[in-house]
């Protein structure tokens, strides 16, 4: 790997094995009405409620980018670098925080002006489930000499 990052590789493959155990749990509420305004306007009125819990990984092989910890690399003469890998272990098993704030009102409309002619529209904010720590299960790099190329 070293000799192809510094692009003097002779060709080959190199393949890094990345089964993760991860897991991530969510969970959900909601509530709702219809409202009949009128003999013609119907509104559907609702609120949701979404937390996702951060993505574990049964081994703790998870990282993440910190830019607020000292860099594990300090030179001398410069100020104090920051920023650095922040790995998973056993009591801090997740590398992001919950997010306690998705709230996702929703709102409905059914408007009838004549019959057989109904205008519905709506309004809603959904949240999707967070990605990180989310892994491929094989990353292959095919590496090729200057001599293969040709």
């Amino acid at each position: 790997m070293a000799s192809l990052l510094m692009g003097v590789g002779n060709g080959g493959s190199y393949e890094i094995a990345a089964r993760p155990a991860t897991q991530s749990f969510q969970y959900a509420g909601f509530i709702q009405d219809n409202f009949r305004a009128t003999d013609k306007l119907t509104l559907n009125l609702g609120l949701r409620y979404d937390i996702s819990l951060p993505r574990t990984e049964r081994f703790n092989h998870m990282n993440y980018l910190d830019p607020n910890v000292a860099s594990p690399l300090q030179v001398p003469g410069l100020p104090n670098l920051m920023g650095g890998l922040v790995y998973a272990d056993s009591s801090h098993r997740n590398v992001t925080g919950v997010d306690y704030k998705n709230f996702g009102p929703r709102f409905g409309f059914a408007y009838t002006p004549r019959p057989n002619f109904v205008v519905r529209g709506g309004y809603g904010l959904f949240y999707d489930p967070p990605r990180n720590g989310v892994a491929l299960p094989v990353l292959f790099m095919r590496v090729i000499s200057p001599v293969e190329s040709m």
